[in-house]
């Protein structure tokens, strides 16, 4: 008698926990029906996502942009990581990340054509040591590049970056990537939008 009263009391305390205790100490009850969790954008982090709209409505307002783009979905076509940095590698660490580095991966390729924004010129070029770096007090770093388009035939492109200058709120350059992306690199992209 004593361990059926034990085997209730276990019970009840059981099935207590399932309806009210664990959901009050962050469980899940098994009674209520389980709804997942929304999603992150894939190219967004939690503090990120309307810094990350942003930044594609800045690259969306360029004309040759918005035409490569039109007519492609994303997720379906083309996949993008957002990614923020300071213009130089070796600059000093402000907390604030001025440049946005948008990688865009095509599945299948693309063909494009026209005339996009370009970098005409660095004022750092010249300042780089053997191993490529500046020194971090050099005051190039604090000077403006010189910006303007070019004429861009963009054939059989898989990946291609597009910076934007935050402080400028401009797209500021666009360049495809000539190294052939490998088929694990665009599923771990794609990976990123699986539902």
């Amino acid at each position: 008698m004593k361990r059926y009263a034990l085997s209730l009391a276990i019970l009840a305390v059981g099935l207590f926990w399932i309806s009210v205790g664990a959901p009050v100490w962050g469980g899940q009850s098994l009674l209520e029906h389980s709804t997942p969790a929304p999603k992150p954008s894939p190219t967004a982090t939690p503090d990120s996502s309307e810094e990350d709209a942003e930044v594609m409505a800045i690259v969306l307002e360029d004309k040759a942009m918005e035409g490569m783009l039109t007519g492609r979905q994303e997720g379906r076509d083309y996949w993008v990581i957002i990614s923020h940095t300071d213009e130089y590698r070796d600059a000093p660490d402000t907390g604030e990340k001025p440049i946005a580095m948008v990688d865009i991966f095509f599945d299948p390729p693309i063909s494009y054509e026209g005339e996009f924004p370009v970098i005409l010129s660095d004022p750092c070029s010249g300042h780089y040591g053997e191993d490529e770096s500046l020194d971090p007090g050099d005051p190039c770093m604090d000077e403006p590049s010189e910006y303007g388009s070019k004429y861009l035939d963009l054939t059989g492109a898989e990946h291609i970056v597009a910076k934007v200058d935050l402080r400028r709120q401009e797209l500021v350059d666009v360049f495809p990537l000539s190294i052939p992306v490998s088929q694990r690199t665009i599923d771990d992209v794609k990976s990123r939008y699986a539902p």
